[in-house]
């Protein structure tokens, strides 16, 4: 690890590990974020269809 932080110039090796894991948990950060709001986005369209749906069966059973 010694050898990794002195070749991207860091002198303490426990700051690049430190640097390494911040930079996976920001990747991993937004990865849940994007699917969380593909979710999001899901679950609107759902709640669309379903309005859509208890409108038309409201409109038959009316009849």
């Amino acid at each position: 690890m010694s050898e990794a932080a002195r070749f991207i110039g860091i002198a303490d090796p426990a700051v690049a590990l430190l640097l390494l894991a911040g930079s996976v948990f920001l990747v991993v950060f937004f990865r849940f974020s994007m699917i969380i709001s593909r979710l999001r986005d899901d679950n609107v369209a759902l709640a669309q269809k379903l309005a859509i749906l208890e409108y038309r069966l409201e409109k038959t059973t009316a009849r």
